[in-house]
């Protein structure tokens, strides 16, 4: 009994926290299983429903839940709450996914069998591991899929009982404004029958961190406004809410990859009487596309809007970038001077951690007329980013380990090992 005590107490921590007591050492590992899944993806959740019983007949229950705060190439840094006896306690562990104590290799061998694991909102593929330590017997069900996700496992002793199961399991919450967040974005949609065609575009005209300003046209069939015809001009406020499209009683929702002539999306798919809509998962608000008998909508342009010039278009515009490798932090003050004949004065102005300037840089970088469409949609990784220097969207790209994320073409963060840049100030038109 006091063996399975402290084996509970250490598994109590969930599998965020594997302890090396129970840790082997690792075999051949599944191929198709990429390691430390779960934790690389920033905002995802999961929680559990963990109960104890013992033969004395005393049952208790606690709630666990995790979310990944902070997600690098390298590490992550994870929160996790306990509510048990209407108390809450809360921690936050940063780790290394190269850490084998935490990884559970033995949970990703090839050797072990894949099973199924139904639960009530999701079924996940699992590696079934079984493990007896003196007189415990472990079972644990892991996701293939989620590494190092425990979906279910009992804790079996003489005289106790645990079950642990994952009751929910949410990537990170899309930004239901994403798609308002980038002035000089347009997308056009056509509607209408094939003899008959017209279109509706829609454009980003200004954009700040709380609300956007945006215009919306309806074309002839050669998209060309009708005559007479005016604008119409509404302001979006940011808020948490999101944009819902479907009644509460509305059929449960499908995910599919549709390609439309905007190209291929990833899409919320819900079947309306006769019609089926397609919406953009990442982008909410945006319709994909219609099937309908008499008549269809499908997204024709798609133009992100990123403008990757932006930032020096302006005299004035200025940053201030923090920069810290191994530890040592040094500024870049950068502001733009001039702007003449498509060309503008840059000066960059760096400084050691005390604020002593130790280099001054002036370049020229030349401003070409913006080319329309600005960033016509490929496919790009964009997000809403929560950053020191504002709330903005963000084309995230990940390269020889170094993880960047882009506005209007403005580098604002990069992160590698013992490397981290991020602009931490922003006055840009």
């Amino acid at each position: 009994m006091r063996a399975l005590i402290a084996l509970l107490a250490l598994l109590a921590l969930g599998c965020l926290l594997p302890s090396p007591h129970v840790a082997q050492d690792a075999p051949a590992k599944d191929p198709t299983i990429a390691m430390m899944q779960l934790y690389r993806l920033k905002g995802r959740t999961w929680s559990y429903r963990e109960l104890n019983w013992t033969r004395a007949g005393v049952a208790k229950e606690q709630s666990i839940q995790y979310r990944v705060l902070k997600a690098s190439d390298t590490d992550c840094e994870v929160s996790r709450s306990t509510v048990a006896d209407f108390e809450v306690r809360s921690s936050t562990e940063r780790f290394r996914f190269d850490d084998a104590d935490r990884s559970h290799p033995e949970w990703a061998a090839a050797a072990l069998p894949t099973v199924e694991v139904k639960l009530s909102f999701r079924t996940f593929s699992c590696k079934k591991h079984r493990q007896r330590i003196g007189d415990v017997d472990i079972t644990t069900w892991v996701s293939t899929e989620f590494h190092p996700l425990v979906v279910r496992q009992t804790i079996t002793g003489k005289d106790s009982l645990q079950s642990l199961t994952l009751t929910s399991l949410e990537d990170a919450p899309a930004d239901p404004w994403l798609l308002y967040r980038v002035a000089g974005r347009t997308w056009t949609v056509r509607m209408g029958t094939e003899a008959m065609p017209m279109f509706m575009r829609t454009s980003i005209k200004e954009a700040t961190s709380e609300q956007s300003t945006v215009v919306t046209e309806i074309l002839d069939k050669d998209m060309n406004p009708f005559a007479g015809a005016q604008p119409s001009n509404y302001t979006i406020k940011f808020s948490n809410v999101g944009i819902e499209f479907e009644s509460a009683d509305a059929p449960a929702k499908v995910r599919e990859n549709f390609v439309c002539k905007a190209g291929e999306f990833d899409c919320s798919v819900a079947t309306h009487g006769e019609t089926k809509y397609y919406h953009s998962v990442r982008w909410s608000g945006l319709l994909v596309a219609t099937d309908a008998k008499f008549g269809k909508h499908e997204l024709v342009s798609f133009d992100l809007g990123h403008d990757v010039l932006r930032f020096y278009r302006a005299a004035g515009n200025k940053l201030l970038r923090r920069i810290t490798r191994d530890g040592n932090i040094s500024t870049e003050e950068v502001s733009v001077t001039a702007i003449q004949d498509f060309k503008a004065t840059v000066l960059t102005i760096i400084r050691d951690a005390k604020g002593t300037e130790t280099g001054r840089i002036e370049t020229v970088v030349d401003v070409p007329e913006a080319a329309t469409p600005l960033m016509p949609y490929a496919q790009q990784d964009e997000l809403t980013m929560e950053l020191e220097c504002g709330t903005l969207a963000c084309i995230r790209t990940v390269e020889q380990g170094v993880t960047s994320y882009h506005h209007h073409g403005l580098l604002l963060l990069s992160e590698g090992t013992g490397f981290t840049s991020e602009v931490v100030e922003l006055d840009m038109e």
